[in-house]
């Protein structure tokens, strides 16, 4: 009777571990593969209902900003390494922050490059009802106009270090 009872118990346990291993072969994860998921964050609605705006961040690398009219399943516009995006008050602009590339910014820190000397963020202010797009260089930091209106102000940094306001 007890042979019989620890025959069971180790026909169970077997038959267990071959149920939870499977017959397919599922491979396990790895570092690489959380490098390459990606988040879906920071999602903006504008004041009008009409646009989104989100951010698809990867763990390691450059994420993308995109902007979608509302009922759409394709992005309208799409900007690589955007980051900080804001409607204006009236829904007919969105200002949003464009990071260096990652690499740029690896490669200024090995070689020790000063603060001043690393590559600078950029500004892209989209006109939504015509689609133009304008870039500004070195801009350390931008407001948007809470009442009304399309107003940006930015901080831009000229090549010298020195900040200057627009």
């Amino acid at each position: 009777m007890l042979r019989l009872l620890l025959l069971l118990c180790a026909l169970f346990t077997v038959g267990f571990t071959v149920a939870q291993t499977g017959t397919t072969s599922k491979r396990p994860l790895t570092a690489t593969d959380y490098d390459r998921w990606q988040s879906v964050r920071l999602e903006k609605l504008s004041n009008n209902g009409q646009w989104i705006s989100y951010q698809i961040d990867l763990q390691e690398g450059d994420g993308s900003l995109l902007i979608t009219a509302v009922g759409s399943a394709t992005p309208k516009y799409s900007f690589a390494r955007g980051y900080d995006a804001r409607f204006s008050a009236d829904s007919r602009f969105l200002v949003a922050k464009l990071k260096a590339p990652l690499a740029d910014t690896r490669k200024a820190k090995r070689k020790k490059k000063k603060p001043d000397e690393m590559p600078k963020d950029s500004l892209a202010v989209v006109d939504l009802t015509s689609g133009k797009i304008t870039k500004f260089p070195n801009v350390k930091s931008y407001m948007v106009g809470k009442d009304g209106g399309s107003w940006v102000a930015f901080l831009q940094e000229r090549t010298d270090g020195k900040a200057t306001p627009k």
